[in-house]
């Protein structure tokens, strides 16, 4: 999403608005995010031969692009439709193709209740397609009706096992939804607005009431080389010099010029973000606009284990009764006060109090908190780790070209990201598993691929590094199993966490291995039936995702060799 406040303008995809939500998300868990990147290829494909035969002149992943205004608001929206059906008379449908890991035909109430974001994607390509002429590009031969005609519009819902389809057409109350997602949208457009506004006039406290030799040069320098700067910024400073005051001075002086939007504070511990949190507080001037006296709002973010209220952390909804249901309790609780309200405690406890008193999971509290806020402080892994990244990264108006990354301990940050790119699997784990497997019926498919892989690790040898034909035998095998496991819905309520967790490990190294190809990895045994795939040089990693902000500064005491970040 690409956001202009001061035009009051938005651009973004259709799948994007269409699943818009600042707000919270009732949790599927673990692996169930890759599935959905996977699955619904081959039967694509099978009802694209079926539409051919039926309607020869029809069209498959055509393009559209439009605007819609709502409320002063011109939204800018374009997405690839996967099918419009075109007769002698033009175009007569469009047609959406959802592939579904549940067994068809369903209760109409259920597929809505649980799918509410496709039909509002199918809704607005159809009134993109009917209120703009230009939507759809005339050379692509389409034979645009009479405007004003009515469009068809309908949802092809594919059973993932069996290619089993259940088709439902658009309502008028579909439009509605429309309507109501645009409102959604708009209101966090407005609120964010809002905020730009009040960084304008931020008031600033010096971080120190007597600055000590060579801070006030520091800080003059760093703010001088900031408001200048094309590339990533370096401050080496040593221990107690007071660091995390003229980086967050500087870095507030240049939100209010309005140079950045947000601000994400990174540090390796714990310690290191109370610190922070600590300081901009002593910066604020307890203004009603200030929560807790912090001159912006402010998000102190804390791992996902530490939110939990359930006995267990086993976040699959089919367990956690604080994933389900949590749109209804979400409203009846009000919890959107902790971060809408600046008055609103905050505090990891107080989260989990709240959530404790309406069922609901605090994590999901901090998630929904994010986007109204113009601080994030929080852990490497928030950045760079590919199972914790999409917290900050895949929130609603998140632009990193606009945002200002302060990473602090930054000698820490190669090995952290490093090690968040390794791996270990161990035979006696993989065992395990597939008792579990066996125990719970998994298919056929999925316990065979999982047993060649038990069958690999029970042979690793201890050694410095697995051959060649090694290392692709095991490339090999975990791709398998990552195909079989993306296929098939798993019951992870009755595999528990420790099986879960070991499952996903593999379709999640799978991954990484497609987006990070040239990273340099070590597959090596520290011992017998033990297999470590350890990642050698981050720097690959690193510097991509430096390079998306819009502005960085790279602060330690020491800092290591500099290539490590490039």
């Amino acid at each position: 999403m690409h956001i202009d406040l001061e035009k009051r303008q938005a651009t973004l995809a259709v799948g994007e608005f269409a699943d818009f939500l600042c707000g919270p998300r009732e949790g599927q868990g673990g692996a169930q995010g890759l599935w959905r990147a996977q699955l619904g290829t081959h039967w694509h494909q099978e009802f694209r031969r079926h539409t051919l035969a039926e309607f020869p002149r029809s069209r498959f992943e055509v393009t559209l692009t439009g605007q819609l205004l709502h409320r002063g608001w011109l939204i800018t929206l374009s997405g690839r439709i996967d099918q419009a059906i075109l007769t002698e008379a033009g175009l007569a449908e469009l047609r959406e193709i959802k592939t579904v890991l549940r067994t068809l035909p369903a209760d109409e109430t259920e597929l809505r209740a649980d799918h509410g974001s496709y039909f509002v994607q199918i809704a607005c390509y159809r009134r993109l397609v009917q209120s703009d002429r230009r939507a759809i590009p005339i050379e692509g031969g389409l034979g645009l009706p009479a405007s004003g005609q009515a469009i068809a519009a309908k949802l092809v819902f594919v059973e993932a096992d069996t290619g089993l389809a259940q088709t439902l057409s658009l309502s008028s109350a579909d439009d509605g939804l429309l309507d109501a997602q645009l409102e959604r949208l708009v209101q966090f457009l407005e609120l964010r607005k809002r905020a730009h506004e009040r960084l304008k006039s931020l008031r600033i406290r010096p971080p120190f009431e007597v600055y000590r030799e060579g801070q006030e040069e520091a800080l003059a320098s760093l703010t001088r080389t900031l408001a200048g700067s094309q590339g990533a910024i370096l401050l080496e400073a040593p221990t107690g010099f007071g660091k995390t005051g003229i980086l967050l001075d500087a870095a507030l002086t240049q939100m209010k010029a309005g140079h950045f939007d947000r601000l994400i504070y990174l540090t390796s511990k714990a310690t290191g973000q109370l610190q922070v949190a600590r300081t901009l507080r002593s910066m604020g001037d307890d203004s009603p606009e200030a929560p807790g006296g912090d001159p912006v709002s402010t998000w102190l973010t804390r791992p996902k284990s530490e939110h939990c209220i359930s006995p267990t952390f086993h976040c699959v909804r089919d367990v956690c009764t604080h994933l389900q249901d949590i749109g209804r309790k979400w409203d009846r609780a009000g919890l959107a006060r902790h971060f809408l309200d600046p008055l609103a405690p905050r505090d990891l406890e107080s989260l989990r109090r709240s959530g404790l008193e309406a069922g609901v999971c605090p994590y999901e509290i901090t998630r929904a908190a994010l986007p109204f806020c113009d601080l994030w402080i929080g852990d490497f892994n928030y950045v760079f780790s590919p199972s914790s990244q999409g917290l900050y990264l895949g929130q609603p108006g998140f632009n990193a070209a606009r945002t200002l990354l302060i990473i602090d301990e930054a000698h820490n940050l190669p090995s952290r990201v490093a090690d968040a790119y390794s791996l270990r699997f161990t035979f006696d784990e993989a065992l395990d598993c597939l008792d579990a497997l066996h125990a719970v019926h998994a298919p056929q498919g999925v316990i065979q691929a999982w047993d060649h892989w038990t069958h690999f690790l029970r042979h690793v040898p201890h050694c410095q590094s697995l051959s060649l034909d090694s290392e692709d035998d095991a490339r090999d095998l975990i791709s398998q199993v990552s195909r079989k496991l993306s296929a098939q819905a798993l019951d992870y309520a009755r595999l528990g966490p420790v099986i879960a967790e070991s499952l996903w490990k593999v379709p999640a190294l799978n991954e990484a291995l497609i987006q990070q190809p040239k990273l340099p990895r070590l597959w090596w045994g520290p011992k017998e039936r033990s297999l470590l795939i350890t990642c050698l040089d981050a720097a690959s990693v690193i510097g991509p995702a430096l390079r998306d902000f819009g502005g960085v500064i790279l602060a330690s005491a020491t800092f290591g060799p500099i290539d490590s970040y490039e």
